[in-house]
């Protein structure tokens, strides 16, 4: 674990080297080539002038990362160093999340190392097995203990003779850790840990192997799933599809302003190309505020979001602020400790709707659709009513196995600004009221949009949320140091 004075200089160099931060005089000269590892993340990379080699590394492994986000990741250009050239810090190509870096005299020998074959199950388990033991954040909050997965599994391993044989495998340990995040990639397609039994369903209904194919069935299934209470309770003629991610309507006689936000991310399309996706989706959430301009109320449906960026997530929170709050405090799990916690503020948007609002959630709000129930619930004009949201908040980290599949794993701890985390749990809603796709979908009758115009239509809805409001600390205590 980390002493403070080390904990506190990496806190310093994150300020010195952010962009518009005072550098202290002349700026360093020191080239970044070299070889840099990161910490936390479990990456090595060597920069060499415009050319960059990143390497998934644990104690034992090294193999080359050929897949994105780093395989393009151009570090040497996006990192800052500091003045005796021994650190780097970087915000992550996922965005928003900073990330540093110490330098090394060389690429460790283990990642030039050939002697093993990349089709060998035992090597590919070895290497599985260890990034998840360095890097994986919650196995406490799953009730796995890894370790005894290890030695349970490693024996069977001589049994094992090829590709479908490990997955098989995997399979197995997957459904222990019941994590939404974790994931296997490869040829056959996406293997997925802890879904909903209803997206199950739908994955497999759909032959959706492939995250973009995946990523459109739930845009589809939304609508399919939605459309019979939206014509049973919105306005005739109302309803607008402003994009794939996002639809709006009004409902009682135009008084109540709708929204339903699919992810938080793709907001691009042909007519957008020069945008990138947090402007694009800056555009169609600026039409969609405008409409609600001097609406009794608002309810923000977030029932079926399948997450994606954080900073798009942020940018929606900032789209319900009465005033700049809060967002949330993350960190990386970093060997027995953590990185330095990264604390994001809610930054409210120039015409921001801050009257009375409902969000909507349930346990098939997911990532960075929760990490918005995660912001907003303790905004005072906001009512979260449904059910727990899914309980996957962190990012996903991409990690490459050496028999060329890819899999996912949680490493990072998201943390509400009343300083607990709801990793595993799920954040909770202010008024509970289940959400059943199905009969909704059936009988068009719903009790979470039902619920929402009963309070928007109430004359003191500052007072009911007050009422309503859940205990402030309600998920588990944070684990990110300060």
């Amino acid at each position: 674990m980390r002493n403070v004075g080390q904990i506190m200089a990496r806190v310093w160099l994150a300020m010195l080297l952010l962009p518009g931060a005072y550098r202290g005089g002349a700026a360093t000269t020191n080239p970044v080539d070299g070889v840099w590892q990161s910490s936390g993340y479990g990456l090595i990379a060597r920069i060499q002038g415009e050319e960059v080699a990143f390497y998934d590394v644990t104690a034992t492994t090294c193999i080359r990362h050929l897949a994105p986000p780093w395989v393009d990741f151009p570090l040497g250009r996006a990192a800052r160093m500091s003045a005796d050239g021994r650190s780097l810090v970087a915000v992550s190509p996922w965005g928003l999340t900073r990330m540093y870096f110490d330098r090394l005299s060389a690429v460790p020998a283990r990642c030039s190392d050939e002697s093993r074959a990349a089709k060998d199950p035992s090597y590919n388990f070895e290497v599985f097995w260890q990034t998840f033991a360095e890097n994986y954040a919650f196995f406490a909050e799953r009730g796995v203990d890894w370790q005894r997965v290890g030695s349970t599994y490693r024996p069977r391993l001589d049994a094992v003779s090829d590709d479908a044989g490990l997955r098989e495998m995997f399979a197995d340990i997957f459904r222990q850790l019941q994590d939404q995040h974790v994931m296997l990639i490869t040829d056959q397609g996406i293997m997925r840990s802890g879904l909903p039994a209803i997206v199950a369903r739908w994955y497999e209904a759909g032959d959706a192997h492939s995250v973009p194919a995946a990523e459109q069935m739930l845009r589809t299934k939304l609508t399919e799933y939605m459309s019979p209470s939206w014509r049973r309770y919105l306005d005739p003629g109302s309803l607008q599809q402003v994009s794939s991610n996002i639809a709006r309507a009004t409902a009682m006689g135009g008084r109540i302003g709708y929204l339903s936000i699919a992810s938080e991310w793709h907001y691009t399309s042909p007519d957008s190309a020069q945008l990138d996706e947090r402007a694009a989706a800056d555009r169609q959430f600026s039409r969609v505020f405008s409409g609600f301009s001097g609406k009794q109320g608002i309810i923000v449906d977030l029932r079926l979001n399948s997450g994606g960026s954080d900073e798009i997530g942020l940018d929606i929170a900032g789209w319900l602020a009465d005033r700049n709050r809060p967002g949330f405090t993350k960190c990386a799990r970093d060997g027995a400790s953590t990185t330095p916690a990264q604390r994001v503020q809610v930054q409210r948007q120039s015409a921001a709707f801050s009257g009375p609002t409902v969000v909507l959630v349930s346990n098939l709000t997911t990532s960075a659709g929760e990490n918005i129930a995660l912001m907003v619930k303790d905004f005072p004009q906001v009512i979260l009513v449904g059910d727990r949201t899914s309980g996957v908040h962190s990012d996903p980290l991409t990690k490459s196995l050496p028999n060329g599949w890819r899999f996912i794993l949680s490493n990072e701890i998201f943390v509400a600004p009343d300083g607990t985390a709801y990793e595993g749990i799920g954040v909770p809603p202010d008024i509970l009221v289940p959400y059943e796709p199905e009969e909704v979908r059936s009988s068009g009758v719903d009790p979470l949009l039902e619920k929402a115009l009963e309070l928007l239509s109430v004359r003191n809805f500052p007072a009911v949320a007050a009422a309503v409001r859940r205990p402030r600390g309600s998920g588990r205590p944070s684990r990110c140091h300060r």
